[in-house]
């Protein structure tokens, strides 16, 4: 029998047991504290904690910080060109947050001028409504943030809707229906069938709250207060603002961008009003506000300052430990300890890994042993090892986990002799035994000689700019790997398929070392659904 153990979504377990190393004040947030963190204008930016998920403490910005428009207007569409960039969207801007202009901006660190336009339509004046609040010369978000306050910002995977271009494009990679546009305009009509619609799953450090996370903030007015989820614009927001109206000033309340599209329409997407409805607007407005959020990540942030209250909010501590240890005793980077804790509850860690440093490199051997774990998880069973014609792992701790793998035709040699266990991986490799589990596991009959005769779809997957660099063999396994978010680029440009250590990918979020080989196989079990 298959088994399945977590949820299909892309998210990331908080730990909240483990301690962390640091001289200054651990974080502990509940719903209604507040952070100063980051700023904007010139100003500090206050946060406060909306909720609390499975990501962690959500942190909404107090106020409105800026008025922007979602996306820009043009026919460019560099990102992902299976979706439409249609007459509509060309002539009003793009719903679609994955390569929105906003999405953009909030998630660089670039200078001014050289923030990375997903789309290819740079917010500019000649490409917003009436040229108004533009912004393709602004610096990067989060240029405007220190590095400690930028380790506290986490990194998560989350659902984001589609619109029907892209649902109808098959982008979706969970849903069976369109999400519905309510005229009940209250926080839960609009997030009515939310769990059943087309939806995506998009890896964010800022972005905007969506219609589900809003009813979030609306439900926990007992404690924000009732009207807390209505946005209301910083003084500088009023003054930075092209925008100019008689209701539009400090003290007023005024509405915000979600990144939930209409999805019934092309460039329509979703905002709360000055009363508190959820409406929509196209997208290259520019009198719509922006309140930015993130998931605070309480693994790697102490407190330096502060009581949580608006008058006297937290303040970010000195620079955490690069590294933890687990409660299994292995020694991990920060940024993993929740899904290393995650893997080894979900019984995904060779045993001659628990105990280990998993920030070093991973080995052929090593990965063979992770994979073969993910797919005894997946199947519910242990597998079963052959002898292997490989004269050179016979003293090698992880023979018994190649002889399954061997068996099992997800690891093969890199000769008919050899199988070099102690050389290190590269991303393509990688990404190769991953497919070669998930299609031992999918498919019956499987094998690597009668590979070509199973597909996995990644139709739409952009080409990086090293795509030639890409191995033929590894081609389709990187593309689909890349499409279910398991695996990106190092930059959104490149994939480096054959970078082996976390020194070649210190700008990547996947590499071959042991702990984030080991989340990719997480992040490949937590779809198991999808497997099936």
């Amino acid at each position: 029998m298959k088994k399945r153990y977590l949820s299909l979504a892309l998210i990331f377990t908080l730990i909240a047991s483990l301690a962390l190393p640091l001289a200054a004040r651990a974080a502990n947030v509940d719903i209604g504290c507040y952070v100063q963190m980051g700023a904007y204008y010139g100003q500090p930016i206050l946060w406060r904690c909306v909720d609390i998920d499975e990501n962690g403490p959500l942190m909404l910005a107090d106020k409105i910080i800026c008025i922007k428009p979602f996306d820009a207007d043009g026919g460019a569409n560099t990102s992902t060109g299976s979706h439409s960039r249609n007459e509509d969207r060309q002539s009003s801007g793009s719903n679609y947050w994955a390569d929105s202009n906003m999405r953009s901006w909030l998630n660089s660190g670039e200078g001014a001028g050289n923030v990375n336009w997903l789309c290819g339509n740079p917010p500019d004046e000649a490409h917003v409504r009436r040229g108004n609040n533009d912004y393709d010369a602004e610096a990067g978000f989060l240029t405007n943030f220190t590095q400690a306050e930028l380790n506290a910002v986490k990194e998560v995977s989350q659902k984001s809707l589609l619109a029907y271009p892209e649902a109808d494009a098959g982008m979706a990679q969970t849903g069976s229906e369109i999400h519905l546009f309510s005229y009940d305009n209250g926080t839960a009509a609009a997030a009515a069938n939310y769990d059943s619609a087309y939806a995506e799953y998009i890896t964010d450090k800022i972005f905007l709250l969506d219609v589900k996370q809003l009813n979030s903030v609306y439900e926990n007015g007992n404690i924000l207060g009732v009207d807390y989820y209505i946005g209301e614009p910083t003084a500088e927001c009023v003054s930075g603002s092209e925008y100019k109206n008689k209701d539009f000033e400090y003290g007023k309340k005024w509405s915000y961008w979600l990144r939930s599209p209409r999805a019934d329409y092309t460039g329509g997407v979703r905002y709360v009003s000055d009363t508190g409805s959820v409406s929509f607007d196209q997208s290259d407005d520019y009198s719509v506000g922006v309140r930015p959020a993130f998931y605070l990540d309480i693994q790697a942030v102490s407190f330096a300052s502060g009581s949580g209250s608006a008058q006297s909010p937290y303040t970010i501590g000195g620079e955490p430990s690069d590294t933890t240890v687990t409660s299994y005793n292995s020694e991990v980077s920060q940024w993993s300890s929740p899904e290393m804790e995650e893997a080894y509850s979900a019984g995904l860690i060779p045993e001659n890994l628990v105990g280990e440093n998993l920030t070093k490199p991973v080995s052929r051997a090593e990965f063979a042993a992770i994979s073969v774990k993910l797919y005894e998880s997946l199947v519910g069973s242990s597998a079963s090892g052959v002898n292997t014609p490989f004269v050179d792992i016979g003293s090698n701790k992880n023979k018994s986990d190649i002889e399954k793998a061997y068996a099992l035709n997800i690891a093969i040699g890199v000769s008919d002799s050899e199988f070099a266990p102690d050389d290190g991986l590269t991303r393509e490799q990688l990404a190769t035994m991953l497919c070669r589990t998930i299609k031992k596991y999918k498919f019956e009959g499987w094998s690597t000689e009668t590979d070509s005769e199973y597909y996995l779809d990644s139709e739409g997957v952009k080409k990086f700019a090293d795509d030639d660099l890409i191995s033929d063999y590894a081609k389709p396994s990187v593309y689909y790997m890349v499409k279910m978010g398991i695996i990106k680029g190092i930059d959104e440009n490149h994939f480096a398929p054959k970078n082996t250590t976390a020194e070649e990918e210190a700008e990547g979020y996947a590499s071959a070392t042991r702990e984030q080989a080991i989340a990719l196989s997480l992040r490949t079990y937590k779809l198991s659904d999808l497997w099936k």
